[in-house]
Order: C-alpha cells, then sequence, then structure tokens
C-alpha cells in the first residue's frame, strides 16, 4: 500500500510539471506569435508611408528620393521602385540630384 501511495504522489508530482511545462510553452508561443502580428504591422505601415511619399508629387524631390532609399534598402519590389528609378532619372537629368552616383540610376 505504501508503495502505491508513493507512486501516485511521483505521478502527480510529473503531471503537474508537465502541466506547467505545457502552459509555458502555450503563453510563449501566444507571446512570440503576437509579436510577430506587430513586426508584420509595423513593416507594412512602413511601406505604405514610403509609398506615399514616393507617389505624392506635392512632396519635394529630395524627400522622395529619401524615401526611395530607405523603399530600395528595406527590399520592397512593386511598380514603386520602377517609380524610384525615375525620380532617380529625372533628378539626375535636371541637376537637382547632382550626389547621386551615376551607378545607383542605372540600377
Amino acid at each position: 500500500m505504501e508503495k502505491l501511495k508513493k507512486i501516485k504522489e511521483y505521478w502527480t508530482l510529473l503531471v503537474f510539471l508537465i502541466g506547467v511545462i505545457c502552459s509555458i510553452f502555450l503563453f510563449m508561443h501566444n507571446v512570440l506569435n503576437k509579436y510577430d502580428e506587430i513586426l508584420n504591422t509595423i513593416k507594412t505601415t512602413q511601406q505604405m508611408a514610403l509609398k506615399s511619399v514616393i507617389w505624392n508629387d506635392n512632396i519635394p524631390g529630395t524627400e522622395r528620393v529619401s524615401a526611395c532609399d530607405v523603399y530600395l534598402a528595406a527590399g520592397y519590389n512593386s511598380y514603386t521602385k520602377q517609380e524610384c528609378e525615375i525620380i532617380l532619372k529625372k533628378g539626375t537629368q535636371s541637376g537637382a540630384f547632382s550626389y547621386v552616383a551615376e551607378s545607383e540610376v542605372k540600377k
């Protein structure tokens, strides 16, 4: 009888510890999922803000080029990338962006 009580105590302790470990794992999993969602939201917000600056003709060219630099450095690839190339070409042809290297325009 005494052995059965000890086995039951060990079994209860083992089940409790497994439950605690599982609950910690599930909690951390949920926290990391929320963190990933926040990062995705920030990335999307940044991309949309940069696109808004790049496509807005009322914003000065230097600001648009700066937004293009950040946009291209982040690795985004779309029609906005083509618009950035057009902005850079127009700026270098007019002499407004003389600091832009010719190799960057050809990219």
